[in-house]
C-alpha cells in the first residue's frame, strides 16, 4: 500500500557525493525531509524521496559540503508527463476505470444451498428468471419481490433470504417440516404373509398372534388376526398391525439372446460457449442427438468464482441397431438384470446367502439367482365388514382371551 501511495505521488532516486554524509542525513531529518532505502557506497550516498522534497534537498546538500550528482524521477506524475501526447493511454485509463466501476456493480456468483425437497437446477433457473444471475446489475435486483415470488412458487419452503455480499449473491432457505403420515387405526385389518418363509421374530402392535417363532408359513397365511375374542365370548374387530420377520427365499432370472437390440452412439461433437458476465456465445452450431455430457469452468480469484469462463456440451449421434454380443457381454447384461431385480425386491431385507447359476441355451445366456434373506413379510389386509355390523360391541370392557 505504501508503494502504491509513493507511485501515485511520485518519487525520485538521488545520488550525492563528497562532504559529510552524516551531516546531510541529520539536516534532512531536522527539516522533515523523508528519505528511505538510504545506502552509502564509498563517498557517495544513494536514497529515495518524494518528488516534492527535491527542492528541499538543496540546503542540506550545500551545508554538508556535498554535491547532487544525479536525480531520476518515477511515478504516475512522470508517466503522464512523458506520455501526455498519447491520447490512447488516457483513453485506455478511462475505459479501464469505467469497466472496473461497471464490474463492481454486477453479480459475479450466485450460491444456492442444497434444499430438501427442491431441485437445485430448477431453483437456480427460477432465480435467473427473477433477475438473480451472473452478470445482473445488483441495483436491478428487487430482493423483497424475489423472496416473495420464490415462496409463492415453492410451497415446500417456509423462509427464503437473498443476500448480496459485494459481487456475490447467497441464497438461504428453510423447507417446511414434513408432517408425519397419519396412521389409520380404525379400519379393521388382518396381517398376512406377503411371502413364504420361516418365522424368526414377531413384533405385535395389535391383534391376535396366530404364529410362533420357528413356524414355516406359506404365502397368504394369517399371522395376526384382527378379531379379538373377549372372556365373555364377545368378539371385537381391531386394526391388527406389527412386524413379522422371516427367513425367505427369492429367485430371479434373466435371459439375453446373442442378437441384442441396442442404441449405439456415432460421432461426438462438442460445442464450446465462452461466458462473460451473463453473455454466452456458442462457437459452433448445435446438433440434435443425445446429450452425453455438459460442463462449465469459471475463473477463480481466491474463494470467489468470477463470472468469466467456458461452458460446453457434448452431443452424440444415436441410432437403434441390432448387434451380436459375445458370451462375456451376454453374461454381464444378464447378471446386471438379475441384480436390478434383487435390489428392487430385497431393498429393505438382510441378504444372508446368494447362489448364481449360468447356462447356455440356443445361443443365449440365461442366469438364475437364488437369494436367502431375512425380511418383514407382514402385509395388512382390510377385513370386509357389513355396514350394519358393530365393530365395538357394548359391554366388552373385559380383557380379551388372547393378546
Amino acid at each position: 500500500m505504501i508503494r502504491l501511495f509513493r507511485f501515485l505521488r511520485g518519487y525520485a532516486v538521488f545520488c550525492v557525493g563528497g562532504g559529510f554524509a552524516e551531516r546531510f542525513l541529520n539536516l534532512c531529518r531536522l527539516r522533515g525531509i523523508v528519505l528511505w532505502d538510504v545506502k552509502v557506497d564509498g563517498d557517495k550516498l544513494y536514497g529515495f524521496t518524494l518528488i516534492e522534497n527535491l527542492p528541499l534537498l538543496n540546503d542540506p546538500v550545500k551545508n554538508s559540503g556535498m554535491e547532487l550528482l544525479s536525480v531520476e524521477k518515477h511515478g504516475l506524475r512522470c508517466f503522464l508527463k512523458s506520455h501526455k501526447r498519447r491520447a490512447g493511454v488516457v483513453a485506455g485509463l478511462f475505459v479501464t476505470a469505467v469497466c472496473l466501476f461497471l464490474l463492481s456493480q454486477t453479480v459475479w456468483d450466485v450460491v444456492v444451498p442444497e434444499i430438501d425437497g427442491v431441485n437445485a437446477e430448477d431453483f437456480t433457473e427460477s432465480l435467473a428468471d427473477l433477475g438473480v444471475k451472473r452478470g445482473a446489475f445488483k441495483r436491478s435486483i428487487d430482493i423483497p419481490e424475489v423472496q416473495r415470488q420464490l415462496l409463492n412458487e415453492y410451497a415446500s419452503l417456509v423462509w427464503v433470504s437473498v443476500n448480496i455480499f459485494g459481487s456475490r449473491v447467497e441464497v438461504e432457505a428453510i423447507p417446511v417440516e414434513p408432517e408425519p403420515e397419519p396412521v389409520d387405526l380404525t379400519t379393521p385389518t388382518n396381517v398376512v404373509a406377503a411371502k413364504a418363509g420361516k418365522i424368526t421374530l414377531v413384533e405385535r402392535g395389535a391383534g391376535t398372534q396366530l404364529v410362533k417363532i420357528g413356524a414355516i408359513v406359506p404365502r397368504g397365511e394369517l399371522l395376526l388376526a384382527g378379531v379379538v375374542t373377549y372372556r365373555n365370548g364377545a368378539e371385537h374387530l381391531t386394526h391388527a398391525h406389527g412386524h413379522v420377520f422371516a427367513e425367505t427365499e427369492s429367485a430371479f432370472s434373466a435371459r439375453v439372446p446373442a442378437a441384442y437390440q441396442t442404441t449405439v452412439t456415432g460421432a461426438a461433437r462438442t460445442v464450446y460457449c465462452p461466458y462473460f458476465f451473463g453473455l454466452s456465445l456458442p462457437l459452433g452450431p448445435s446438433r440434435d442427438g443425445a446429450l452425453a455430457s455438459a460442463g462449465e469452468w469459471y475463473a477463480r480469484g481466491g474463494d470467489a468464482v468470477l463470472p468469466v469462463g467456458v461452458q460446453w456440451q457434448t452431443v452424440l449421434e444415436c441410432a437403434p441397431v441390432s448387434v451380436t454380443l459375445t458370451p462375456a457381454e451376454r453374461l454381464c447384461l444378464a447378471l446386471e438384470n438379475c441384480a436390478a431385480q434383487k435390489r428392487a425386491e430385497l431393498q429393505e431385507a438382510e441378504i444372508t446367502e446368494c447362489r448364481t447359476a449360468v447356462r447356455a441355451e440356443d445361443g443365449a445366456t440365461a442366469v438364475s439367482v437364488t437369494a436367502k434373506a431375512v425380511e418383514d413379510i407382514a402385509l395388512l389386509v382390510p377385513i370386509a365388514v357389513d355396514p350394519g355390523t358393530p365393530t365395538d360391541p357394548a359391554g366388552t370392557a373385559k380383557s380379551p382371551t388372547e393378546n
